[in-house]
C-alpha cells in the first residue's frame, strides 16, 4: 500500500510540473514576456536597491536585456525539474536502474518536443527545436543529478550495512 501511495504521488507530481509547463506554454507571447518582465524586476530590486530609482527607460532597458536569458533558465530549470520528478518516478518500479534513466529522458522529451508543438497554435509564441534541446539538456541534468544522488545514498548503504558495528 505505501508503494502504491509513493507511485501515484510521484507520477501525481510529475504531471503536475507537465500541467505547470502546459500552463505557462499556453500563454500568448505577450503576456509571457510581462511575467518574465515582473520576476526580472522584482529580481532586480532585490539585488539591486537603487534599480527602482531608474529612469524607466533605463529599467525597461535592464529587463530587455535579461529576458532571453531569464526565459531560457526557466525552461532549463523547470524541465530539470521535470526530469528529477520523473527519475523518482521510475523508482518505484521494478525496472534496471538503465531502463529507468532511459524511459525518464524519453518521458522528458516527448513532453519537451509536444510542448513546442502545442506553442505553434498559440498567439506570438513558435515551437522551435532549439527549445526543445534546451529542455531536453535540463532533463537530462535532471535525471543525472537524481541518478547520481541515488547511486551514492545505495552505496552509503550499502557501507554501512557492510561496516562491522563499533563498541
Amino acid at each position: 500500500m505505501k508503494l502504491w501511495f509513493t507511485r501515484v504521488a510521484l507520477w501525481g507530481l510529475v504531471a503536475a510540473c507537465m500541467a505547470f509547463i502546459f500552463f505557462m506554454s499556453a500563454k500568448p507571447s505577450e503576456q509571457s514576456s510581462q511575467i518574465s518582465g515582473q520576476f526580472i524586476r522584482t529580481v532586480a530590486s532585490t539585488i539591486t536597491p537603487d534599480f527602482s530609482a531608474l529612469p524607466t527607460n533605463e529599467q525597461d532597458a535592464v529587463v530587455s536585456s535579461l529576458q532571453n536569458v531569464v526565459r531560457k533558465g526557466a525552461h532549463f530549470s523547470i524541465y530539470l525539474l521535470l526530469g528529477v520528478l520523473t527519475l523518482l518516478a521510475m523508482q518505484t518500479h521494478r525496472v534496471k536502474t538503465g531502463w529507468k534513466i532511459g524511459i525518464s529522458l524519453g518521458i522528458c522529451l516527448l513532453y519537451a518536443a509536444s510542448d513546442e508543438f502545442h506553442q505553434l497554435w498559440i498567439a506570438g509564441r513558435s515551437g522551435q527545436v532549439s527549445d526543445v534541446l534546451l529542455d531536453f539538456s535540463g532533463s537530462f541534468a535532471g535525471v543525472l543529478l537524481t541518478a547520481g544522488v541515488i547511486g551514492w545514498i545505495r552505496r552509503f548503504l550499502q557501507k554501512k550495512r557492510t561496516s562491522p558495528v563499533s563498541s
